[in-house]
């Protein structure tokens, strides 16, 4: 009776991953993981005691699936991207208009106003379909985590220097958000532009979602800090010690980007630079 009992267990996880694989079940797939997020990430807000408004755009066109707002006004644009873990999938596109910055009275990053965009950010939401669960584990990235990761305020752990072969690019984050940036500055605003999954954190719980989305949430991590400490000339070296900036700018970065690793996953193995007077 055991093993009939595990065999059935088996078959139903074993049709979940061929129905999901299925070329013709693609969209579907992608339907029932976004309305997934769509109830998790209301129940986040409900946690953090408000409602969360979602809206979806009438037409697909402007290079977004949902519009979210909080309760105190912020409003943000996200693409969602579903995968299954066992996918070979490594990299997502999305347009130059939409992941470059608004631009608010104070530039963001050095862009210029022909080169503002919608400013908006990618939730990728990977499927673990190794088991009848789906388990579901959601990942992000928008212009603030591109350069956070690019300019070394958050900081990739490795515990030995991996070799790579002559002529290959490294897949770092530091190197791939370097990439992607330097796509985003001179392409054209209708192009589009591979995000690979290395430009992407990993999140602990989808609760860490809400800051990231600059909406409002308990967590002390503020995105803004990434523009403050750009424009206040903060330089953190490879090595993950600061180079250039004031203590105390240094210390405020330090402070948000301990912050938000602390929202990340272990697996992510991303952490703040080295700041010795943080406390």
């Amino acid at each position: 009776m055991q093993r009939t009992k595990n065999s059935t267990k088996s078959s139903k996880g074993n049709n979940l991953q061929y129905f999901f694989k299925e070329p013709r079940n693609t969209t579907t797939r992608e339907r029932i993981f976004f309305n997934r997020l769509y109830f998790d990430i209301k129940i986040a807000a409900a946690r953090s005691g408000y409602h969360l408004n979602l809206y979806e755009p009438d037409v697909d066109r402007d290079g977004f699936d949902i519009v979210v707002e909080d309760q105190e006004g912020n409003v943000g644009w996200f693409q969602l991207k579903a995968v299954l873990r066992s996918a070979t999938t490594k990299s997502w596109e999305v347009s130059v208009d939409f992941i470059r910055p608004e631009l608010s009275p104070n530039q963001i990053f050095d862009f210029d106003l022909p080169e503002r965009g919608r400013g908006g950010g990618i939730i990728l939401i990977e499927i673990d379909d190794t088991t009848e669960e789906m388990n579901v584990i959601y990942s992000y990235t928008d212009i603030h985590i591109l350069v956070a990761l690019k300019e070394n305020f958050l900081l990739k752990e490795e515990k030995s220097k991996t070799k790579h072969s002559r002529g290959r690019r490294p897949n770092t984050p530091k190197a791939a958000s370097t990439r992607v940036l330097d796509d985003i500055r001179r392409h054209p605003r209708d192009k589009k532009v591979g995000i690979p999954r290395a430009s992407f954190v990993e999140l602990a719980s989808l609760q860490a979602l809400l800051p990231l989305m600059a909406l409002w949430s308990e967590h002390t991590y503020a995105r803004s800090s990434i523009n403050e400490a750009y424009y206040a000339g903060v330089e953190i070296s490879d090595s993950g010690k600061p180079k250039r900036g004031s203590t105390d700018d240094i210390a405020k970065l330090h402070y948000h980007m301990k912050s938000l690793s602390k929202m990340l996953s272990k697996e992510s193995k991303l952490k703040p630079f080295i700041f010795n007077n943080s406390g």
